[in-house]
């Protein structure tokens, strides 16, 4: 059977915004790739089995169609599955759970939470599910439109004073369907640096006018900020809170007890899972993400098993245990397609509905699917096969290393063709590898061997600014530049002299070697007159010197 890797479209979230990763594993391809062999390193934390209860698969007895043994089958050799690829990775914890025709038949956890503290992934762990957020939150959605409040084609904008896109008449027409399709024109890294920042969302949606746009409705760009945008306005129609309206309207009737998109009520739960990345081989616990300011995009958290009453819905068309939560109207024209994203037409058709990633190839009639990942140490990722009536999902506390690609895609081979065809975990780093190696260089250049001087420390101290970015104020300090960014100054960055007038930083969402540029030119009575930021992604990242 001919397999091709597919794109996405998903962005990354983290600190500072990276490239794309351009697959989602399933449909492979030929291409080459190299099996990354690493010991686990962290003493017996690693090896332990979970001792925790799991959901066993249903008995032989019960089954009764090729389809239920091919699943039984597939669901039975998964945890070796994922022992396998835990032992290639190292990655400390992981959560699977498997739904078939409307029933949970596998849920177990397997690893640990904490490198540090330890203790045992189950499945009542709650993981920090990154952008698998967007569909979770787009059902919520889905919920609201069911009870007439709203509607996909309900303009945004005059739900969201201050919102406003460069276009004034793309402004009065996107609407709450555009923004969750990523086909409104916005870039799509716009805004995930004011995130990182610490700017609040409305501070946010309202440089949105300051960005050129793409065209509207004609170019698919996976935006952050555009699904909260568009979740925001469906919050704001309903007179709530985006946090409770996902509580009251999906995660209560669906007795999703273990979820929130709420950063507060994670941090307050027991057992949960800690964000890792990976330094000189060996995994440590990542720095904190704060997902507040874009939750609809990338804030919620939740167990295996909740995320499993989730799948149900989703394939039983908005229904769970003989309740209807979901209207099967507005949930059908979320799981359709909205815009293109990819693929080759010969042989799959690849986009994106509401919130989620849609696909038709040869090989598998019809997916849904999504993925999530922080650099800071999350990767996610769950597929939904409708014609088998199958979900899987997969949750891991390690930043992306192609775990829950490798499992899904091996599961999938398991189901279909009754053996894995090839070693997906080998492409799958092949594919992540790349945003998780530091290089340290400054777009893709090493630092020269006889860098350039520097101009007096003095050259540089001063204010800058530009209506984007805000405000910025370079100090020396002990013969260090210490840049302060964003609100009150509050992200302070210090530099570190790369040739000439540039500087640098590393990225304090990742370990040493992740580099962001900081240049400044001109010069006026020997003061620079400008200093231009790579952190900016958007091409609004030089700022003018404030003279007095």
């Amino acid at each position: 059977m001919h397999r091709v890797f597919r794109g996405h479209g998903h962005r990354p979230m983290r600190g500072l915004p990276i490239q794309r990763i351009g697959f989602l594993l399933k449909m492979g391809s030929g291409c080459p790739g190299r099996t990354l062999h690493r010991g686990l390193g962290l003493g017996v934390l690693l090896v332990i089995s979970l001792s925790a209860p799991a959901v066993a698969v249903q008995p032989a007895s019960r089954i009764t169609t090729g389809e239920t043994r091919a699943v039984a089958a597939a669901v039975h050799r998964l945890p070796a599955v994922v022992r396998e690829v835990m032992r290639r990775t190292g990655v400390p914890g992981v959560a699977v759970a498997v739904v078939h025709r409307d029933r949970l038949l596998y849920a177990e956890g397997f690893g640990v939470r904490d490198v540090e503290q330890g203790g045992n992934v189950d499945v009542d762990t709650v993981f920090q599910l990154a952008s698998i957020s967007k569909p979770l939150g787009a059902t919520a959605v889905a919920a609201l439109i069911s009870r007439g409040v709203i509607s996909w084609d309900t303009p945004a904008a005059k739900l969201l004073p201050g919102f406003a896109l460069a276009d004034p008449w793309v402004s009065r027409q996107v609407t709450i369907g555009d923004l969750y399709a990523h086909r409104s024109g916005l870039p799509g890294d716009f805004g995930n640096d004011l995130d990182a920042l610490g700017f609040d969302r409305q501070t946010i949606l309202e440089r949105a006018r300051l960005v050129p746009s793409a065209p509207f409705r004609l170019t698919y760009a996976y935006s952050n900020v555009g699904i909260t945008a568009g979740a925001t306005a469906a919050a704001r129609a309903a007179g709530m809170d985006w946090a409770t309206l996902t509580r009251d309207l999906l995660f209560k009737p669906l007795g999703m007890e273990r979820t929130t998109f709420s950063e507060g009520e994670f941090r307050r739960m027991d057992n949960i899972a800690v964000l890792h990345q990976k330094l000189k081989g060996r995994w440590i616990r990542g720095p904190l993400r704060h997902t507040d300011r874009l939750a609809p995009a990338g804030g919620a958290s939740a167990s295996v098993s909740d995320m499993a009453r989730w799948l149900r819905l989703m394939l039983n068309d908005g229904r769970v245990d003989g309740t209807t939560v979901v209207a099967e109207s507005p949930l059908q024209r979320m799981r359709s397609l909205q815009i293109r994203n990819g693929g080759d037409p010969k042989s799959a058709i690849e986009g994106y509905g509401y919130g989620l990633q849609v696909s038709v190839s040869n090989d598998s009639p019809l997916a849904w699917f999504h993925a999530g990942d922080f650099l800071e140490g999350a990767s996610t990722q769950f597929y939904l096969f409708p014609d088998l009536q199958l979900g899987i999902i997969v949750l891991t506390n390690g930043w992306p290393a192609g775990v829950p690609q490798a499992v899904i895609a091996t599961f999938d081979d398991l189901v279909r063709l009754g053996s894995s065809s090839r070693d997906w975990l080998r492409l799958a780093t092949e594919q992540t590898a790349p945003l998780t190696t530091a290089t340290f260089t400054i777009d893709g250049r090493s630092r020269p061997p006889k860098p350039a001087p520097a101009r007096p420390l003095a050259s540089y101290v001063g204010t800058y600014s530009n209506p984007y970015g805000g405000s910025a104020t370079v100090s020396a300090t002990d013969g260090q530049l210490i840049l302060a960014l964003g609100p009150s100054g509050a992200t302070r960055l210090a530099l570190r002299h790369w040739s000439g007038d540039v500087f640098f930083f590393n990225d304090p969402a990742a370990p040493e070697g992740f580099y962001r540029a900081v240049t400044f030119s001109g010069n006026r009575a020997g003061l620079s007159s400008t200093m231009t930021l790579a952190w900016f992604t958007t091409g609004l990242g030089t700022m003018a010197r404030q003279w007095p």
